[in-house]
């Protein structure tokens, strides 16, 4: 704490802090990086110097990507550090505009039904990367090198996007022009991952067109469970949302 406290009122006083904070938020050392990222949280200016928002995104890109990202949860104060790290992107994608930001948030580790997919669903920053990466090739390549694995990193990042793709539609009410297709098309995907975030997605923005294909879709799963109660609850989310549309309203009074 002391050391924390001591770099915090050195960076403002010492040239070389800045250096100081790039080599610990570099640093292979988790204890260091988690001292470096509290430095940030108490010292938030600091991250309108470009190199600091370039070290800070490497390092999120470096956590998320790290296939031991879940064992690291089991630290105690990891959960704290990833916490901040990710609102210290957050602050650089919102206040920078900085395309790598929004990229580094669009494919870090997150539900996509969670408060942060929501929250990233309906940032207009966020959208031109989520579209982009909606139609990565890397897919492809990893699919081949892992046939009998489960959903790899590259499944679970298109699956996360498709379905943040369809909150913006669905939540920010925008872009459905773009996001529908992309959807009706992952219908398709060689991903059963994928293809799922597609059947929910359109759960939440879909149209009464898209009852139709949900349905010819149960011919190949009739005999799957899991995926009949998904392909039957999107058709009923969608005839419901239809069905509100369609009623009258309240008699005019006479």
């Amino acid at each position: 704490m002391l050391r924390i406290l001591a770099v915090s009122f050195l960076l403002f006083l010492d040239p070389s802090w800045k250096a100081d904070l790039l080599r610990d938020l570099n640093s292979n050392n988790m204890e260091t990086r988690i001292a470096a990222v509290q430095v940030l949280s108490t010292n938030p200016e600091a991250l309108s110097d470009t190199e600091v928002q370039s070290a800070v995104i490497t390092l999120y890109n470096r956590e998320s990507s790290d296939p031991d990202w879940g064992g690291k949860a089991e630290f105690l104060d990891f959960e704290k550090y990833d916490d901040a790290l990710l609102s210290a992107v957050q602050s650089i994608a919102i206040k920078s505009g900085r395309t790598d930001a929004w990229k580094a948030l669009a494919e870090g580790n997150y539900n996509d039904d969670s408060q942060f997919a929501k929250w990233l669903a309906q940032q207009p920053g966020a959208f031109p990367i989520l579209l982009e990466l909606s139609d990565s090739s890397a897919l492809d390549t990893a699919q081949k090198n892992e046939k009998n694995a489960g959903p790899n990193r590259n499944e679970i990042l298109r699956g996360n996007i498709t379905f943040v793709l369809a909150e913006t539609c669905s939540l920010a009410g925008q872009h459905c022009d773009q996001v529908l297709p992309i959807l009706r098309t992952r219908l398709a995907d060689k991903s059963d991952w994928i293809k799922l975030a597609a059947v929910r997605g359109l759960g939440l923005c879909g149209t009464a067109s898209d009852v139709k294909l949900l349905q010819q879709m149960e011919a190949g799963y009739i005999n799957d469970r899991d995926w009949m109660h998904f392909l039957k609850t999107s058709e009923e989310e969608i005839k419901g949302r239809e069905t509100q549309v369609k009623a009258p309203g309240p008699p005019a009074r006479q």
